[in-house]
């Protein structure tokens, strides 16, 4: 019995240095971590204040750009207006001025001004879809099959909104008239949508 109550102050000794190490292992760890919360949260301090200051920099630098004649803001709206302008030009042509606008495309294909008969613009209105479909008639005689194609391919290339709707074709009648000439009639239509 002597011997048991001897090794229970031993053990007692034990277990309560066992429960120091744990306890300073702990207390260890929670100081850790508050410094590591601490360094963090002036990381973050910092580097919040270094990026506002970057923001407000910027926010000025592009204010002094778009205020002023020469800004960033007037160059963006005289781009715009450009680009409008070149978006519309096919377009303005060919309503404002369809001899110029067919006469390009017949000129790159080799075809001369007294071979083309242009008619006068008519117009169709659909009011269930609600457009305004304006054509043309035009006739081409004394061309080759292939003169024919890339006139109509010309005009389908040079206006996403004029298209060829009708195309008949037909060989020259004249006795002595090469195998390969003949004469093209076309209807050209350019869709108008209503505006509301």
């Amino acid at each position: 019995m002597a011997r048991a109550k001897k090794e229970k102050p031993a053990k007692k000794a034990r277990d309560e240095a066992a429960s120091r190490t744990e306890v300073d292992a702990v207390k260890a760890f929670i100081v850790v971590m508050v410094v590591l919360n601490i360094a963090l949260g002036v990381f973050i301090f910092i580097t919040a204040a270094k990026l506002s200051e970057v923001e407000t920099k910027g926010l000025d630098r592009a204010r002094r750009l778009c205020a002023g004649q020469n800004g960033l803001g007037f160059r963006a709206l005289q781009i715009q207006e450009y680009l409008k302008l070149i978006a519309d030009t096919a377009e303005t042509t060919l309503l404002n001025s369809p001899e110029r606008f067919f006469g390009n495309i017949y000129v790159r294909q080799d075809i001369r001004p007294e071979q083309v008969t242009l008619g006068p613009p008519k117009e169709t209105k659909n009011i269930r879809d609600k457009y305004t479909e304006v054509y043309w008639d035009i006739e081409i005689t004394g061309i080759s099959r292939q003169q024919a194609t890339l006139f109509a391919h010309g005009v389908e290339a040079n206006s996403p909104k004029a298209k060829v709707i009708e195309l008949s074709i037909r060989r020259v009648k004249k006795k002595d008239a090469p195998e390969d000439q003949w004469d093209a009639r076309y209807k050209v239509g350019y869709r108008i949508a209503a505006t509301r």
